[in-house]
């Protein structure tokens, strides 16, 4: 119900925006030298997330969490390119990661054999792809002849497929002649697919004649997590069994490139 909300009040105060801008005099732009760019810009971009929440619900053992990054493309459309307000959307293709971990296994726990060391392995797996949808209002101010400093404030609709990720870590135990899996991890994404989410950042465009380059660093917070779900640590020798609980928001910081090309001279 609130994320219903949240969308429609969005939508209705972009379009109240969009609205208010044609009104301002839409032939008179405040950057002329823009003026010759496309609306239309491409996308490519990185991201760093949010460490995951842990939370362990029984035992001792636990993991190190490691940074996640994901990459995403898409395309934007910039309504008032050459204004110092406007309002900006578009699509955005994102690989959603799910678990970047460093998992450890005692030597007294697979082994009784003194010659043996801790067992260290790295645990990594995407979710899915996501689509998003961002709606951002943007304030354009001009530093010199070609470079402006751009402010971006809004929100975005994400479309996240919903589905399970399961996993597990085998050990070789030599003594009993057998291998067990000693690690386990079940998460989901969410079961409703939409969600809600805001966006806020800064960025560089620089124009450079024959296509305006744009550098953008934006900061997204989900009201939905991106994978939520359990983990196991079991079928060892000494340790009792671990369990707990584990959620990524899918907050992150974003670092973008976009380009826009001239348009066709009528």
């Amino acid at each position: 119900m609130g994320t219903n909300i949240f969308h429609k009040t969005m939508a209705g105060t972009a379009l109240a925006i969009v609205f208010s801008l044609v009104v301002r005099g839409q032939h008179y732009p405040d950057y002329p030298s823009l003026s010759k760019y496309s609306h239309w810009s491409v996308m490519l971009g990185g991201s760093l997330y949010s460490p995951a929440t842990l939370n362990l619900t029984e035992g001792t053992y636990v993991f190190k969490n490691k940074p996640l990054t994901s990459g995403n493309i898409g395309i934007e459309y910039d309504f008032f390119v050459d204004r110092k307000w406007s309002v900006v959307t578009g699509v955005h293709a994102t690989w959603e990661p799910a678990v970047n971990m460093e998992i450890f296994v005692k030597r007294e726990d697979y082994s009784t054999n003194h010659e043996s060391i801790d067992i260290v392995f790295p645990f990594k797996q995407n979710a899915t792809y996501s689509l998003s949808i961002p709606l951002l209002g943007r304030y354009n101010w001009q530093l010199n002849e070609r470079v402006f400093l751009s402010f971006y404030g809004g929100g975005r609709m994400r479309f996240l497929p919903s589905g399970i990720i399961s996993s597990g870590y085998l050990v070789r135990f030599e003594e009993l002649n057998e291998s067990r899996e000693v690690f386990a991890m079940r998460l989901e994404t969410p079961e409703q697919v939409y969600s809600g989410g805001l966006i806020a950042g800064s960025g560089v465009s620089y124009d450079l004649d024959k296509f305006l380059l744009k550098c953008n660093v934006l900061y997204v917070m989900n009201f939905q997590n991106t994978v939520e779900g359990e983990y196991l640590f079991d079928n060892v020798y000494e340790t009792p069994r671990s369990r707990g609980e584990y959620a990524l928001s899918g907050n992150h910081l974003s670092l973008q490139f976009l380009i826009s090309f001239k348009q066709n001279e009528k």
